[in-house]
C-alpha cells in the first residue's frame, strides 16, 4: 500500500512513467536474486573447503599415527592463547 502510494506520487510529481517504475522493480527483483545465488554459491564453496581441509588432516593424522583428539586439543589450545 504505502510503496504504490509512493509510485503514484513519482508519477504525478515527476516525469518518470509506470513502465520506469515496472523496470526498477524488474532490476531489483533480479539483482536481489542474483545477490542471492551469489551468497549461497559462496557458502558450498566455503563448506567444500572446510570438509577438504578437514579430511586432509584426519588423512594425515592418521597416516602419521597420530591421536585425532590430542591434536584437536593442541590446535584448540592454540587458538585460545
Amino acid at each position: 500500500m504505502k510503496q504504490k502510494l509512493q509510485d503514484i506520487l513519482r508519477t504525478t510529481l515527476t516525469e518518470t512513467t509506470p513502465k520506469d517504475i515496472a523496470h526498477e522493480k524488474r532490476v531489483d527483483q533480479e539483482s536481489n536474486l542474483k545477490m542471492a545465488n551469489a551468497k549461497k554459491k559462496w557458502l558450498i564453496d566455503y563448506q567444500a573447503e572446510r570438509e577438504k581441509k578437514n579430511d586432509y588432516i584426519r588423512q594425515n593424522v592418521l597416516a602419521q599415527g597420530l591421536d585425532l583428539t590430542k591434536l584437536m586439543e593442541k590446535l584448540t589450545a592454540g587458538k585460545r592463547k
